[in-house]
């Protein structure tokens, strides 16, 4: 009597989780909180490009001064040396242009970053303006559907004395996480009377003995009149 009352509650629950306004109110609070995750990433990333071209820029303006004091301080006096400088000038200019492509890769991936943020912000705004509008209605909709379940709340409360506490227990534990219903099944025969999962001999013991018991299989409850 409990189960079949406590089915009236379920279905008013699934009528409301399976509404438009539900999903919709819920897709957009999921891309919002998503948003704000990817946010957070965004602003470290940024953070850390900022530094790194700040780096970048800080080692080319080094080198850049060392080739210019270089080349107007060095004087040429054996061909070894002239070797020598000629070498340290191409690796001051290689060490510039690996430089230069480092920072402009930077810009880049910056400038990607700012136009992927800004995309996202704007889908943020539209799926803010959506959780608004479909949260509303479905609180509107939940309202709707106050009294009767407290109604049938009330009903399930004082059906609730005449249960044995383990019993309801394990139904209250078994209704939150199950995703079936009904949860409490009559045993058919030797097995389950959901699945027909045989149970073990230990097992029909119990439920001879009028215990409630769970298959092994499907999870559910099961008793024997």
């Amino acid at each position: 009597k409990y189960q079949k009352k406590d089915e009236e509650l379920k279905k008013i629950e699934e009528a409301l989780s399976t509404s438009e306004e539900y999903k919709k109110a819920i897709s957009a609070k999921s891309y919002l909180n998503k948003f704000e995750q990817i946010k957070e990433k965004v602003d470290q990333k940024a953070a850390n490009l900022i530094e790194k071209f700040n780096e970048l820029e800080k080692q080319y303006k080094l080198f850049s001064e060392e080739l210019l004091e270089f080349s107007q301080d060095e004087e040429i006096v054996d061909e070894t040396q002239a070797q020598f400088l000629l070498n340290k000038a191409e690796d001051l200019d290689r060490r510039i242009k690996t430089l230069e492509t480092s920072m402009s890769e930077c810009e880049i991936e910056m400038k990607k970053l700012q136009k992927d943020y800004t995309e996202g912000k704007d889908i943020a705004k539209n799926a803010r303006a959506q959780f608004n509008e479909y949260g509303k209605k479905y609180n509107e909709l939940k309202n709707s559907k106050n009294e009767e379940i407290i109604a049938i709340k009330k009903e399930l409360k004082a059906l609730e004395q005449g249960i044995d506490e383990n019993i309801m227990k394990k139904y209250s534990e078994k209704r939150k996480d199950s995703k079936v219903f009904p949860i409490l099944y009559e045993a058919e025969g030797e097995g389950c009377g959901y699945c027909r999962m045989g149970f073990s001999m230990s097992d029909q013991d119990k439920l001879k003995a009028g215990e409630i018991i769970e298959c092994s299989q499907c999870k559910l409850l099961n008793y024997k009149k």
